[in-house]
């Protein structure tokens, strides 16, 4: 029993606990349309318009920490946040590219709410999304991947 107690204090030092942070909203934007997501769960897009074989797609995710949370990861090189863009061919999964979250290094992109509360709104694009399942992978700067509940953070949609 002791054991237990022990490893409980453990874990947090351990960085794969995230014990305030949570996911306060991810969207993904298509054209002049906006949709709701939420993790481990495929979203279906509009089909794209005759004639047309690529489209861009940009994701935002609001992610929200206490302030000694937020901190520590700007102090331990943990941000800018990370975007991985897969796509399925077949029955595997093939990356597709990284991009940067386009809002590091502006200020106004990490805004203080009562509480002690800290919103951090990351965005990314990909200009060249095709029809099939894709599947989007937020990760630190150092890829380490971003847990929220106990779970890797993962976005999935379909493009008819």
């Amino acid at each position: 029993m002791k054991f237990l107690f022990w490893m409980w204090l453990v874990v947090p030092l351990w960085g794969g606990y995230n014990a305030t942070m949570r996911v306060e909203r991810a969207t993904l934007t298509v054209g002049d349309r906006q949709i709701a997501c939420t993790p481990n769960q495929i979203v279906n897009l509009p089909a794209m318009p005759p004639n047309v074989r690529i489209q861009t797609v940009s994701f935002t995710l609001e992610l929200s920490a206490g302030e000694r949370e937020w901190a520590e990861l700007q102090n331990s090189r943990k941000m800018p946040i990370m975007f991985k863009w897969f796509r399925f061919s077949g029955a595997r999964m093939f990356i597709t590219g990284v991009a940067q979250d386009s809002n590091a290094g502006r200020m106004m992109t990490a805004a203080r709410v009562a509480g002690g509360t800290v919103v951090h709104q990351a965005q990314a694009s990909n200009d060249r999304i095709t029809s099939g399942t894709w599947v989007i992978t937020p990760v630190y700067a150092d890829n380490t991947p971003i847990i929220i509940n106990g779970r890797e953070l993962s976005y999935q949609f379909q493009v008819p």
